[in-house]
């Protein structure tokens, strides 16, 4: 109770004495090294930038200044990002440097601004140190790509066709228009709660939807905001995400003892989170050797064998130093590779199945750092269902008039014969542009923001760029740049039939912190169009012209409701 107090009274000193320091920095003029770019310039320059920023939202403010500073060359444009000298680039050429060079450039954005959201996600991809973020990409990356990507489409599928398409075609049969980006949310954070925490469909609460929806709104829309009410003062917003993220965490906990030997990816969270001891018992050897027994096809192998293959490997990995001993994702990885460079595995045994099981016994008798393992947890499910509602969203705005579109996305699915089709990169290309194309106009994450680590160039010597320098561009603008996309504003699927300049598409951003989750994104997203377009025809229930919502993500300023028609006569309403 006593430190509770010490950390509010903390905040009422600490909250005003950030923001006259913030206020402080806009009386110093930008530095003399950004004075011949375009842009905003001296004290007066600094202070135009904190009122444009108030006065309008940051992709108007980015905007903004494009129209009145851009030039030919696509300079970058300077100005102040919350009283820091800071340059706007959209050239694509400047994006792809940022995102690739490492030397130069961070891989995350500046601690000023991931201060802010640690508070709200803490342990996210996001937020960690760059220590930390390496294994924890690595590991995230391995859980939604490859073999565990396969497990989760199928997850994907089963929902879609247990759950959301006999929602839809009730509503068909009823001719009822609904609100399909809450009908994607439901969906798609149906499917993060089971390839996340590994549950069914009966355990997962109908409330668990929209509490997921409120907490990533209350985050989106404190990322980017030049004012910001802190998380301690109790708002209504404020007071909701608390009571949200309690109830996620309890229900975290509930399946916590259950996940952790899972091959899920709330089970690898975990054992990530454990400390183990690094000397491993005899009985520790005995399960891993038993168990690798059993997996491989090759009867004759003998315990004995299979033991000094497992303890050569360990020793090694410990001469790497503690660093790498410390990373779980790391061990199995390099004890299965040992393995399996020797001996062939059983047909129904898979590579990361005998991973999850080293994992496992290598944890045992550790301590979890259960604190640690539900901010994680609970990050994820935040985050997991964002981009498949925008991306839905987005594109059945852009096509509901255009039955162009609509017929050639049936023409390339009617005759898959399953009900909900999966993704075949080689048979659904056009399918695949239209994913595209509502990932070019309407992605879901509008700006990124990186700083210069050391001075550098940009462009090959033109533009120099120095150290501390925060570099802002924005999916939205250079993915509609008049002179690299023709017809830079209409939703063409057809334009994908070559490939893009580099630079100039990146919705996932780009470099080594590209979003981890792209291809389930892709895959789910396609399995809801897919299934959408092989069943009903649609329209909008009204056509009015749809804005932005602006904050970390770019959402439609209005619900889209939507009508449905069967093209199977079977589901005609009954008259």
């Amino acid at each position: 109770m006593f430190s509770s107090f010490l950390k509010f009274l903390g905040n009422i000193v600490l909250t005003p004495i950030s923001i006259i320091v913030t206020l402080g920095r806009m009386l110093v003029p930008m530095r003399d090294t950004l004075c011949h770019f375009p842009g905003h310039h001296g004290v007066i320059g600094n202070w135009r930038s904190l009122f444009d920023m108030l006065r309008w939202n940051t992709l108007d403010f980015l905007l903004q200044l494009k129209e009145k500073y851009g030039t030919e060359n696509r300079s970058p444009i300077a100005f102040r990002f919350l009283g820091r000298p800071a340059v706007f680039i959209s050239d694509p050429e400047h994006i792809y440097q940022v995102f690739n060079d490492r030397e130069h450039f961070s891989l995350s954005s500046p601690e000023f601004l991931l201060s802010g959201f640690r508070r709200e996600l803490p342990d996210n991809l996001i937020t960690v140190s760059e220590h930390e973020w390496l294994p924890m990409r690595i590991r995230t990356n391995y859980m939604l790509n490859g073999l565990p990507l396969k497990r989760i489409v199928k997850l994907m599928g089963e929902t879609m066709e247990q759950r959301t398409l006999p929602e839809w075609r009730e509503y068909a049969r009823k001719g009822e228009s609904f609100d399909i980006g809450k009908s994607i949310f439901v969906y798609s954070s149906i499917v993060a709660c089971r390839f996340i925490l590994g549950v069914s469909q009966d355990e997962i609460p109908d409330t668990i939807h929209d509490q997921l929806s409120r907490m990533f709104n209350h985050v989106r829309k404190r990322t980017l905001s030049p004012i910001v009410i802190p998380s301690w003062i109790p708002t209504s917003s404020n007071r909701s995400y608390v009571r949200d993220t309690t109830d996620i965490n309890n229900y975290i906990l509930q399946y916590l003892d259950r996940a952790k030997t899972t091959h899920t990816l709330a089970g690898s969270i975990i054992r990530a989170r454990t400390q183990r001891n690094y000397d491993l018992t005899e009985n520790q050897w005995d399960q891993m050797t038993t168990y690798i027994q059993r997996s491989i096809d090759l009867p004759t192998a003998t315990s004995d064998e299979i033991n000094c293959i497992l303890r050569q490997k360990y020793e090694k990995i410990k001469q790497e130093g503690e660093d790498k001993l410390s990373q779980i994702h790391y061990v199995v990885t390099e004890l299965r590779k040992a393995v399996t460079n020797q001996y062939k595995l059983k047909e129904s045994v898979g590579e990361d199945e005998v991973e999850c099981e080293l994992g496992n016994i290598l944890c045992q008798g550790g301590k979890i750092d259960v604190t640690r393992s539900v901010n994680e947890i609970r990050s994820m499910l935040i985050g997991a269902s964002e981009t498949t509602i925008l991306l839905m969203q987005w594109i059945l705005i852009h096509i509901s008039e255009n039955l162009e579109i609509q017929d050639k996305i049936y023409e390339s699915i009617k005759d898959e014969k399953s009900e909900v089709p999966t993704y075949d990169p080689m048979r659904h290309k056009y399918l695949y542009g239209v994913l595209r194309e509502g990932l070019r106009l309407g992605p879901p994450a509008f700006v990124f923001i990186r700083y210069a680590m050391k001075d550098v160039y940009l462009n090959k010597g033109e533009f120099f760029i120095p150290k501390d320098t925060t570099v802002v561009g924005s999916q939205y603008i250079t993915q509609r740049l008049k002179d690299v996309w023709e017809n830079e504003t209409k939703f063409d699927p057809d334009r994908w039939n070559k490939p893009a300049q580099r630079g100039s598409f990146f919705p996932f951003t780009g470099g080594p912190r590209m979003c981890p989750g792209q291809n389930f994104a892709i895959n789910e997203a396609f399995i809801a169009m897919a299934t959408l377009f092989k069943h009903f025809k649609f329209r909008r229930e009204d056509n009015r012209k749809v804005g932005y919502d602006v904050g970390l993500t770019l959402r439609p300023d209005t619900s889209i409701r939507i009508v449905l028609e069967p093209r199977e006569r079977e589901f005609l309403p009954k008259i």
